[in-house]
């Protein structure tokens, strides 16, 4: 899957500041949905119905996103530019 530039940068930039961030974080839940939209090539962002259902989207996205950093040869903890 290729991630245009637009999105790459949003990971890079914005999406690093709520990365294992709690769930219960302000604006938390928006930012983690889009992260899943980007990084598995949705259209649009879901619908997460449940409070439990934060746990998985959290574990999902943080597996997609370490391969994301990877990918892009960042490494956690590295200032990302």
């Amino acid at each position: 899957m290729i991630i245009n530039k637009q999105d790459t940068d949003w990971l890079k930039q914005q999406f690093v500041h709520w990365y294992t961030e709690l769930p219960s974080t302000k604006g938390w839940l928006q930012a983690y949905l889009e992260a899943e939209r980007i990084l598995k090539g949705f259209k649009e962002r879901r619908h997460v119905g449940c409070k439990c259902e934060y746990r998985v989207l959290q574990q999902n996205v943080d597996k997609l996103y370490e391969k994301f950093l990877l990918d892009e040869g960042i490494s956690y903890g590295q200032t990302i530019i």
